[in-house]
């Protein structure tokens, strides 16, 4: 019985000797899919809900992540097997400070590299090839302008015709269910056929659970761009970082320019897209 008790535990030392090597490979390469798989399950989520605004957005992701938990190993092994230290795929921000943040998004997008989803009418949710994905968001706030008779009188003073007010957002989150950062621009215009003339309500941005933080050349207000339009814009260069499992990453020098560009007609785009 000794024998036979001894052989079957070589038997069985041996036996996880080799797995466990399997194993950890296999999942090491599995790493990619899994987020994918997670991206997928939320974007199913979130569609499955009758989402209306940001906020309804956000509170659906929150609820979504604290039903389904995410392991923090996951996000630590992409990092670490990719040798990435920068929480953005495909930006070359520490090499040039100045790229727009938005025109990376869109250039990606165009590439097929990220993965645009419309949640709802004005909100968007936009998976990277990482644990890293972005929330965009434009508003229309109609009841402001109406029930702001100051607005409305000094408005119509210098235009003939007014817009509503509008609010465009875009923030950064991670499949942890964590807020990275967020920045936004809230303005209208008002207009006569021959020119427009922007007018800032709001600007802002908001630091998420990032362990470092750091904003310089932050900027808000409202400029002409010829050709009849003008803007009403918030930028910045924005850096932060945080640590998940030990495995440190930051994003170095991040232009944001958000802007709504406003033209003679009374038309208005976001950052050169139309909503």
């Amino acid at each position: 019985m000794k024998k036979v008790g001894l052989a079957f535990l070589s038997f069985l030392l041996v036996a996880l000797i080799m797995i466990n090597p399997v194993n950890a490979e296999s999942n090491t390469d599995s790493d990619n899919s899994s987020i994918e798989a997670i991206q997928q399950n939320l974007l199913v989520y979130l569609q499955s809900l009758n989402i209306k605004t940001k906020e309804e957005a956000e509170n659906g992701i929150a609820t979504y992540f604290n039903e389904n938990p995410i392991n923090e190993d996951i996000v630590a092994a992409y990092y670490a097997k990719q040798n990435k230290k920068t929480s953005l795929p495909e930006y070359e921000g520490t090499t040039n400070p100045d790229q727009d943040f938005i025109a990376y998004m869109e250039e990606n997008i165009e590439k097929n590299n990220f993965n645009e989803h419309e949640i709802s009418n004005g909100v968007k949710i936009i998976f990277t090839n990482s644990p890293v994905y972005f929330i965009e968001s434009s508003e229309n706030d109609q009841s402001n302008v109406l029930q702001d008779s100051n607005i409305r009188v000094n408005a119509l003073a210098k235009a003939s015709k007014q817009t509503d007010i509008k609010t465009w957002t875009y923030e950064g989150n991670n499949i942890l269910g964590m807020k990275l950062f967020e920045v936004g621009v809230k303005g209208y215009f008002t207009y006569n056929g021959a020119n427009s003339n922007g007018h800032l309500v709001d600007a802002w941005y908001n630091k998420g659970l990032a362990s470092t933080w750091q904003v310089s050349n932050w900027d808000k207000g409202v400029r002409s761009v010829g050709n009849g339009k003008s803007r009403v814009y918030a930028s910045g260069n924005f850096h932060w970082g945080a640590e998940i499992k030990g495995y440190g990453f930051t994003i170095q020098d991040v232009y944001v320019n958000l802007y709504l560009e406003g033209d003679k007609n009374g038309g208005i785009l976001y950052n050169k897209e139309v909503h």
